[in-house]
């Protein structure tokens, strides 16, 4: 009888008891709002928070991907920004930007210069006029690396 009392006490209170649930949690930030706070990190130098912001945008837009190849660039991670702007080209085919920053990272590397003279070229067909002459500066700068090398 007690054990029977005990097992009916046991599973009452087992009943009672509610399991733990996983909470979902949104992200409140769309990517951009990312951006626009990674910008802001990057201008007080915080460029831990900025990095972080940018590959939260990363992930849902291929501008996360420019702004972070942009940080780790000027951060002298050549290669890491490099990997950002491949990623980024997939993304955006027809965006001039990240061909031409690929160009610019690989002609400061002073590696793979004919491929970079390649996406400088194409990143100058695509960019609107008033972008022409950042393009031109990256045509420049793979052409002294190549005349380099010669």
């Amino acid at each position: 009888m007690k054990r029977t009392l005990f097992c009916a006490a046991l599973a009452a209170l087992l009943a009672s008891c509610s399991l733990p649930k996983a909470t979902v949690v949104e992200d409140p930030l769309t990517p951009w709002e990312h951006i626009q706070l990674g910008a802001a990190y990057e201008k007080q130098g915080k460029f831990d928070l900025a990095r972080k912001e940018y590959m939260e945008a990363a992930d849902k837009d291929p501008a996360g991907h420019m702004f972070l190849g942009n940080l780790l660039f000027f951060k002298g991670d050549y290669e890491g920004a490099a990997k950002h702007y491949q990623k980024a080209m997939k993304m955006l085919p027809g965006d001039y930007r990240p061909k031409n920053n690929l160009a610019f990272t690989w002609a400061a590397m002073g590696i793979r210069l004919r491929e970079a003279r390649r996406l400088a070229e194409e990143a100058m067909d695509q960019a609107p006029q008033d972008r022409k002459t950042e393009c031109q500066d990256t045509l420049d700068l793979v052409m002294e690396k190549q005349a380099q090398v010669r």
